[in-house]
């Protein structure tokens, strides 16, 4: 067989494999008034989030129907997807699919423990976002609106000080994160994230946003309505400044705008602010 035939036949080969692996991906359902029981298809969907995150595998999308969702506690990722197929979490996108919870702090929250995964076109009513863990990286979380959760969206869980070994070159863009109830609608930790083009508005917390590990690049985001907290917490807009040895550096700020937040000050190292007054930016 002449040299030029036999590679054209191992690249048709090449292309029907990625073809039939393309193809083997899944569509599952998820609606409120589904059933775990069904099969997850669009006539017979599932009834929880978590149902469709046990099953889902590399390429898979799980599509949540309009409706307000309730998924009764801590939903968890299983497995990674990969660069070539991520596995995605979808809602609409007038963001008619509402994920409900209580904005507890330890149940309602969506973890993503693993990579590649897409989050997008969600509404989130006291149920939060986190990207978990060392072993969360390649995320993105997308055009969701997130209100009334403990906080908005986390990126979190680095098991060491210097944040090397942390959740890494996720991306959170283009949400909408209002009245969330503790101490940042988006926190971030790690390294290597970007936090671009959202929304922060009306704390019912205090900071609107903390940053900790190194190599982030925070862009292009709008806080607006940043109050001093009810509760009497001091507030900044964006802190880096932490007592247990967590570290900052090498993170770069750039186009973030405020709008009506209470005494925006501009950047600074270690100032002593006013009681319940919003400063900018607060780092050691």
């Amino acid at each position: 067989m002449k040299p030029k035939t036999l590679l054209l036949k191992f690249l048709l080969a090449g292309i029907l494999l990625g073809s039939q692996h393309f193809a083997d991906c899944a569509t599952f359902y998820v609606s409120p008034s589904g059933s775990d029981s069904a099969v997850g298809s669009q006539s017979a969907p599932w009834k929880r989030l978590q149902k469709g995150l046990a099953a889902a595998q590399p390429g898979d999308t799980i599509r949540l129907l309009p409706g307000i969702h309730y998924p009764g506690g801590e939903s968890f990722t299983g497995r990674d997807g990969t660069a070539a197929l991520p596995i995605t979490i979808l809602g609409q996108p007038d963001n008619t699919a509402v994920i409900a919870g209580g904005g507890t702090q330890g149940q309602d929250v969506l973890r993503i423990r693993h990579a590649y995964y897409v989050v997008k076109n969600l509404k989130w009513d006291g149920y939060r976002i986190q990207l978990l863990g060392p072993n969360s990286h390649h995320n993105i979380v997308e055009a969701n609106t997130i209100t009334n959760a403990f906080y908005g969206v986390e990126i979190y869980g680095s098991t060491d000080p210097t944040h090397k070994n942390g959740p890494n070159n996720n991306i959170v863009r283009n949400n909408v994160v209002t009245h969330w109830k503790s101490d940042g609608g988006i926190k971030v930790a790690g390294h290597d994230n970007l936090i671009s083009s959202n929304r922060l508005e009306f704390n019912d917390g205090w900071d609107a946003m903390r940053a900790f590990g190194y190599g982030h690049r925070i862009q292009d985001n709008l806080f607006k309505g940043i109050k001093s907290d009810p509760g009497g917490n001091h507030v900044d807009i964006i802190q880096s400044f932490g007592t247990n040895g967590s570290v900052a550096y090498d993170i770069i700020f750039e186009r973030n705008t405020l709008i009506d937040c209470s005494d925006s000050w501009p950047i600074s190292k270690r100032t002593v602010w006013q009681i319940n007054a919003t400063g900018c930016f607060e780092t050691t």
